[in-house]
């Protein structure tokens, strides 16, 4: 049947998902097809996740080629070796060790073999390079916290402020990260440049694997990720109505004549089916619950004050998928009789 084939390419895809012991994902197909049958439209559901999800699913290898990568640049940039480069080099740990960026900096460090120690990369002080990696900036509220306070930190005392030697030229700040919304980039550099320096947004050197184009404001936007049309559904309407935010109302949805060019869903016919069909799914989930928090969307968390359906973020690593994604993907609360495409890690209802 097409529906097994369809189910065994997307497991291919996706195969390396939470595999951390070096074994294939639990994920099978037996659980693809039963995700896909909790839609009206199954066949369709599978079809088009064949298609997006090469684009957004981010394999092991496919992360760790691209940091070594990005290094690799750095150095060439800074005319020194890779080696040489991590010599003068700390990987920043601002997020705690049970958090993303302690694992991709464990990660990143195990593929550079033998080439340095690794106690002599992790946050050490006084060195000329700084890296922040991560897996994805979506909103950007964790980085923003992070970096305020690491900028205006001070390395030894007496000191200047990290901040002033970035200006100074005396180090360099890298971030490097797997997926990266611009919508929550952009937020993210306007606080630092009212809260740490006006200028730092020309201090950040800033490389991405994929950027979730999804700025309301930003013209020529591919929008990769899932934000629909208004119609006149009145299941939807009614959910969005009841939303008592105020900001960027006028952004929830998505204009009808963007993006110019279609070249994220395999057409602009099926990105209104499939949107159409994760919001309404996420509201049917949403409406389970006794007490929905102000961050609760059925495409995904947002920022509470936002009147928005939610970040719908189409972006997954091997590792973990964001919370800011589609309900429908991870969403798991016992009773709601919902089973989900990715299990994930450290997430509630």
């Amino acid at each position: 049947m097409i529906e097994d084939e369809l189910a065994q390419s997307l497991r291919q895809i996706i195969i390396d998902y939470q595999a951390f012991d070096g074994d294939e994902t639990q994920i099978s197909e037996r659980n693809i097809k039963t995700w896909a049958n909790q839609f009206n439209d199954p066949l369709f559901i599978l079809t088009e996740m064949n298609h997006l999800l090469p684009k957004c699913y981010v394999s092991k290898k496919k992360g760790i080629d691209f940091f070594n990568k990005e290094l690799e640049e750095v150095a060439n940039i800074n005319n020194v070796s890779k080696n040489e480069l991590l010599k003068q080099s700390s990987f920043l740990n601002l997020q705690g060790s049970e958090k993303s960026q302690a694992y991709i900096n464990e990660l990143i460090i195990e593929s550079l073999i033998d080439e340095l120690p690794k106690d002599s990369l992790l946050n050490k002080h006084n060195k000329k390079f700084y890296f922040y990696f991560d897996d994805i900036i979506a909103t950007g509220g964790t980085i923003r916290r992070n970096l305020k306070q690491w900028l205006e930190s001070t390395e030894s005392e007496g000191e200047d402020p990290i901040v002033k030697k970035i200006k100074d030229k005396k180090i360099k700040l890298y971030i490097i990260v797997l997926g990266l919304q611009n919508w929550g980039w952009a937020n993210t550099e306007y606080y630092l440049m009212q809260t740490v320096d006006k200028q730092i947004d020309k201090l950040l050197n800033k490389r991405v694997l994929i950027e979730i184009e999804n700025h309301p404001r930003f013209r020529n936007q591919q929008f990769n990720c899932c934000y629909p049309i208004k119609n006149e559904n009145e299941i939807i309407n009614t959910y969005f109505n009841s939303l008592e935010q105020m900001q960027y109302e006028a952004s929830a949805f998505r204009p009808s004549n963007l993006p110019i060019k279609e070249e994220f869903y395999s057409n602009a016919a099926n990105r209104n089916k499939l949107e159409q069909e994760f919001l309404l799914k996420g509201i049917e989930l949403l409406n389970k619950l006794d007490i929905v928090k102000q961050n609760q969307r059925p495409l995904g968390f947002c920022h509470p004050n936002h009147k928005i359906l939610g970040c719908g973020t189409m972006f997954f690593s091997w590792r973990n998928i964001p919370n800011n994604s589609p309900l429908v993907f991870w969403w798991n609360v016992p009773g709601h009789n919902w089973t989900p495409l990715f299990n994930v890690i450290n997430r509630g209802s």
